[in-house]
């Protein structure tokens, strides 16, 4: 049981140390448009604007969001092969634990039939 323990704070471990080393993103400079004052109806000449500058906000605040994102798949990646190997090293040493007590066992019945 100490083994599982262990194991799975060496994986923790190793997430989050890979975590620290991850590239640093810098926050978004996406800017936000703004609407010309007034209540009176958009001219056309406004209208484009407002439409072009909406249009790049939104491929900036997307962009940001993709890498954002692809940085979290990678790092999840990351963090189920810790936790996969780790469970499979638990896995090969439980095997081992009944594998040994088995032959042990064994020797002791046998000696015990010996005497």
């Amino acid at each position: 049981m100490h083994l599982k323990k262990s194991l799975l704070a060496i994986s923790l471990l190793a997430s989050a140390a890979a975590f620290a080393e991850a590239p640093t993103i810098p926050e978004p400079t996406c800017v936000k448009p703004l609407l010309p004052p007034g209540i009176t109806p958009l001219s056309k000449a406004q209208a484009d604007k407002l439409n072009a500058d909406n249009k790049t906000y939104e491929r900036c605040v997307t962009d940001y969001h993709n890498t954002r994102k692809a940085l979290v798949d990678e790092h999840n990646a990351i963090a189920v092969a810790n936790a996969t190997a780790a469970k499979k090293l638990d896995e090969e040493f439980n095997s081992y634990v009944e594998s040994l007590n088995a032959s042990l066992a064994a020797r002791e019945k046998a000696s015990k039939a010996a005497e």
